[in-house]
């Protein structure tokens, strides 16, 4: 029995050291040397899956991409028909480079030009648009019109993106997902994807807006510098984002709110060089006059728009593009009056500037149409998108507005394709 035992003992096996984990502070900063595995790679895709097909990017990306598709398609098979200068062959980029386009095609390829306040001039155009074109160019082998048709859609997916972020905010996820469908299915919405600066200048309003409202300064005023660099409306976000940050700040001013004032500085920029080159910071509004353009009060725009709904027949092409213009003047000011109550005071701030700014010039009416492009600049309000998504929360109201929108949207985008002025 004792012999058992000891041959017992002499098997025990001694015991187990159990290996010690390396502490937080012993592996932090150690990272692996070798290849990726596999499973992270798919957990990398799967998370990447995951952000693109969960809000806010899925609502926005599906509109961005299934309304510039049906657009492209649109275009690519009215190309051999769209009429073209005879020097010129039917191509899919210069049907987008109408009109304004051309203007900024001139300015990305050869930069500015001054011929005399008389003369017609590519000074009439801010400079962000056209230099990031210029700069997207060395990309795409110096293909201009190819870098400014990116640069616009580009734009117009952050544009989307914002607004739902921004509409959200203030209401909800189904009132945010139908804001970007209305900005979408807008009649002018094809002007997003054209040579023309609305896409960037949306973009970077709707942004600076968002990041007011939560709180993130910073990027705020930096975007709102951008958009005054972008066009002149853009100081419409000072006064905006000023009472905004004075409301936050519950009335106490600090050294932050100083950086407000850099937000003029992008037209201030662009006026020093004006004056460099034409000799006078405000030839972007003088050269308006080549135009035919005249200063006009909001209540003159709305007072020709009627006289040539009375007075000329329906079945004339500037009837229909005046009923366009006209309608858009009248359901933007409603719609800011439904800003005033919905929103806070920044948006209809923003709102009823730019409303100004856009119905104080008109064309003379002896000489082309009195209205032209006045649809085009309020579309940069955008509070008037968020509001008339919560209008559509009706079932009726909303099946009404998509389909006058796209019932709209197509004869508008023939037009301005077959380089017939529309906008």
């Amino acid at each position: 029995m004792q012999a058992h035992h000891e041959f017992a003992a002499t098997r025990r096996r001694p015991p187990r050291q159990r290996k010690r984990r390396p502490s937080a502070k012993q592996g932090a900063g150690k990272r692996p040397t070798g290849p990726v595995e596999s499973g992270d790679l798919r957990a990398v895709l799967r998370a990447w899956r995951e952000r693109l097909t969960n809000e806010p990017l899925r609502t926005p990306l599906a509109l961005f991409f299934g309304s510039r598709m049906a657009l492209f398609l649109f275009v690519a098979f009215f190309t051999g028909l769209f009429p073209v200068a005879a020097d010129q062959k039917p191509s899919f980029l210069n049907a987008f480079t109408r009109w304004d386009g051309g203007w900024y095609v001139s300015i990305a390829r050869d930069g500015y030009q001054w011929k005399g306040l008389a003369t017609q001039s590519n000074v009439a155009f801010f400079p962000l648009y056209p230099l990031l074109g210029k700069v997207t160019s060395f990309f795409v082998l110096g293909n201009v019109q190819l870098a400014l048709f990116l640069v616009s859609n580009v734009a117009f997916a952050f544009a989307l993106y914002y607004l739902y972020r921004l509409t959200e905010h203030e209401f909800d996820s189904g009132t945010a997902a139908r804001a970007v469908l209305y900005l979408a299915a807008f009649p002018l919405a094809f002007i997003f994807s054209c040579l023309y600066s609305e896409s960037l200048f949306i973009a970077l309003v709707v942004a600076a807006l968002f990041y007011a409202r939560t709180e993130r300064w910073r990027p705020a005023i930096a975007l709102a510098t951008l958009a005054t660099l972008t066009r002149s409306a853009g100081l419409a976000l000072l006064p905006a984002l000023a009472y905004e940050y004075w409301r936050q700040k519950e009335g106490r001013l600090d050294r932050e709110a100083a950086a407000l004032a850099i937000i003029p500085l992008g037209t201030a920029s662009y006026m020093a060089y004006l004056w460099s080159l034409t000799g006078t910071p405000l030839a972007f509004i003088a050269v308006q006059r080549s135009w035919d353009r005249q200063f006009v009060y909001p209540w003159g725009m709305l007072r020709i728009g009627w006289q040539l709904l009375t007075t000329q027949p329906l079945t004339r092409y500037i009837t229909a593009i005046a009923i366009v213009d006209v309608f858009t003047v009248i359901g933007t000011l409603l719609l800011l009056i439904l800003v005033w109550r919905r929103l806070p005071a920044m948006y209809w701030i923003y709102g009823l500037l730019v409303f100004f700014v856009s119905t104080s010039t008109a064309l003379d009416p002896t000489k082309g149409l009195p209205t032209a492009s006045v649809a085009r600049y309020l579309m940069s309000i955008v509070p008037a998108f968020m509001v008339l998504a919560y209008l559509g929360r009706h079932r009726y109201w909303h099946y009404a507005l998509l389909f006058v929108f796209l019932m709209l949207q197509g004869p508008l985008a023939l037009y301005f394709f077959s380089n017939v002025w529309v906008t």
